[in-house]
């Protein structure tokens, strides 16, 4: 009962913020939450009610963030603290149309989520494959996963709990790793806290994505700490309950 309560309180002081709206119909920099930059050849398509879609060649950058560059002061100021202890997490539609890197270390499109610690994690998403970049060596390829990111819009989550990231896709874990400061380059983005981009953030790559809805969590709700008490009682019950038939039968 006292994780039960525990469980509750956090999911009402769970702060949500829709960060992209997209069936307002409009694109995610006229909104109040996200500032819109590009360099180079770029284009932004609205879906109509369903979203964006970014298109940037390769030398071209584009994006959106919570962080007005130069200045690297919050677009809205309501933007909360990202506290690792409690937990936060981004969900977010996409579905990457094409893709094109001339680095095996870089992505056409990327997430980076870092926390009020300036640990986070960047991710990078090709037409077959998610992955995550390092810190030591600094922005190489870590941990990867083959997926499909193209044959339709994929509902994902980032999520980060304490040291550690997951990346769930359609509610399926796809990608886990320990969350790393990339505060070594020198400057920002990377020196950031509570920072938050999702976009082609590299002149090494570029891609043409759909980007639907963009959702921030936090704290993180413990409802699956329960879930997950309640899951391993019930497996307990299960077992006991085969186990005093096989008794019964043996008896028999």
């Amino acid at each position: 009962m006292t994780i039960g309560l525990l469980a509750s309180n956090r999911s009402m002081n769970a702060v949500e913020i829709t960060l992209y709206d997209a069936p307002a119909g409009t694109l995610p920099g006229t909104q109040p939450w996200l500032v819109y930059g590009e360099f180079g050849t770029v284009t932004q398509t609205l879906l109509g009610t369903t979203g964006t879609r970014l298109a940037s060649d390769l030398g071209a950058q584009a994006g959106y963030s919570n962080t007005v560059p130069i200045l690297n002061t919050f677009k809205n100021p309501g933007f909360p603290s990202l506290d690792a202890s409690q937990g936060f997490a981004i969900d977010w539609s996409m579905r990457l149309i094409s893709e094109t890197h001339s680095s095996p270390n870089r992505a056409g499109t990327s997430m980076i989520l870092l926390g009020s610690d300036n640990m986070g994690i960047e991710l990078g998403f090709w037409t077959d494959q998610v992955w995550a970049q390092t810190s030591n060596p600094l922005f190489t390829k870590g941990e990867s996963v083959n997926f499909d990111t193209t044959s339709a819009s994929v509902d994902y989550r980032l999520q980060v709990n304490g040291g550690n990231y997951v990346l769930n896709a359609n509610q399926a874990q796809i990608l886990t790793g320990q969350t790393r400061s990339y505060a070594a380059f020198g400057s920002s983005p990377y020196t950031l806290s509570n920072y938050f981009f999702l976009g082609d953030n590299t002149t090494s790559a570029g891609a043409t994505v759909d980007i639907g809805s963009v959702r921030l969590i936090t704290p993180i709700p413990e409802t699956s700490l329960t879930s997950l008490i309640i899951a391993l009682a019930a497996g307990v019950v299960a077992l006991r309950r085969r186990q005093n038939a096989k008794r019964t039968a043996t008896k028999a």
